[in-house]
């Protein structure tokens, strides 16, 4: 038993001399990975924040734009405005219209 404890004595000597002694080297070479590292980190960071402020940017619109029509809704008295028609809707209907009221489209059957 004796000999195993000498055993670890001597290796865990050993070991830390060697740490002792390659510890400069190894932080110096460990420093611009870990440099690199931080700049990814802090590129990284800004990145998220500015999407975020982008992101509470659409929010806080959606939500102005929402308050002003139930304001405008409230003021008026009616509950929905019937959405208006999009040139690309009312160029499907005239078709339509021109066609015999045939739709223009495939419809799938439900």
């Amino acid at each position: 038993m004796n000999e195993n404890l000498l055993k670890t004595l001597a290796v865990g000597i050993f070991g830390a001399a060697a740490l002792v002694l390659l510890a400069p080297s190894i932080a110096a070479g460990a420093k611009p990975i870990v440099r690199r590292g931080i700049k990814v980190a802090v590129k990284g960071y800004a990145q998220g924040m500015e999407t975020l402020a982008e992101l509470q940017e659409l929010a806080e619109d959606a939500y102005a734009e929402a308050l002003a029509e139930l304001q405008e809704e409230a003021a008026t008295g009616s509950e929905r405005r019937p959405a208006e028609p999009r040139p690309a809707d009312e160029a499907v209907l005239a078709a339509e219209e021109a066609d015999g009221g045939e739709p223009k489209r495939k419809t799938r059957p439900r």
